[in-house]
């Protein structure tokens, strides 16, 4: 899997291939070269692209279309009962296709002015020649991110209020205490509104490079404090460990 480490689409994939049973490995690289590089891999610039053994997926909403319809039925991501289906699309495109936006958004603007606790997590990973330029072009992957997202205070309050919106109303659907959104086993609901909202709630087993809490400017610290005091961010803990859990459960059945 060719990925930008910190992309949310990047930890979403890695999540969908956990789930259906993927075996893979991750090749980070830096922004923008990465998107270069997938032209080569069929990618057409947008990532992550995942590739080889017969696979060809570009971004997640592909892996789910490739894999899903033959997973193990104990893997299945959207029920195929009316309206679960239906419901469950409507998240996607809530989740992944809003709330992703505006949760990236929001942690690019307070985190880029930051480039001694940025350089790091934009270089996890990444080939040493990658690693060794992007100090000196910071300043210019700062300025692509803030032309690509729109970076500035009007939208970044904007985002703020239409994920605040978008969370509120997740929140209601929790509160009755149900461990997942639509059942007692993850769906497609889970996993994107899990994924997009990570970066404000930092789980343990967060898998996309980020600075940690400490390391981060006072106004991300209160936002990571509160959206974690949510039924949404606790959700989002939930995922995590699930994962975790089926990994360590998967180890130990190893021979």
């Amino acid at each position: 899997m060719l990925t930008f480490g910190p992309m949310i689409d990047s930890e979403l994939s890695r999540f969908l291939l956990w789930n259906y049973e993927i075996p893979f490995q991750e090749r980070r690289h830096m922004f923008g070269w990465a998107s270069v590089l997938t032209f080569f891999h069929g990618g057409y610039g947008r990532i992550p692209v995942i590739y080889g053994d017969g696979t060809g997926s570009s971004g997640p909403r592909a892996l789910v279309d490739e894999f899903e319809p033959r997973c193990r039925a104990s893997r299945i991501l959207i029920p195929g009962q009316e309206p679960l289906r239906t419901n469950v699309e409507a998240d996607w495109q809530t989740f992944n296709g809003e709330l992703a936006t505006h949760t990236a958004r929001i942690a690019y603007f307070h985190l880029l002015p930051h480039r001694d606790i940025m350089i790091g997590p934009f270089t996890s990973g990444i080939p040493a020649w990658e690693a060794a330029i992007t100090p000196a072009i910071y300043p210019a992957l700062q300025r692509l991110f803030s032309t690509l997202l729109r970076l500035n205070e009007k939208t970044v309050a904007d985002s703020y209020a239409h994920a605040l919106r978008i969370v509120d109303a997740a929140d209601r659907r929790l509160a009755d205490g149900r461990r997942f959104f639509w059942e007692e086993r993850l769906t497609l609901t889970d996993l994107s509104l899990a994924t997009a909202l990570a970066p404000l709630i930092l789980p343990p087993g967060y898998s996309a490079p980020i600075p940690a809490f400490a390391e981060m400017p006072e106004v991300m610290k209160q936002m990571v404090t509160a959206f974690r005091q949510r039924p949404s961010g606790a959700l989002v803990n939930r995922v995590y460990e699930a994962r975790a859990a089926d990994q360590n459960s998967t180890k130990e059945a190893m021979p």
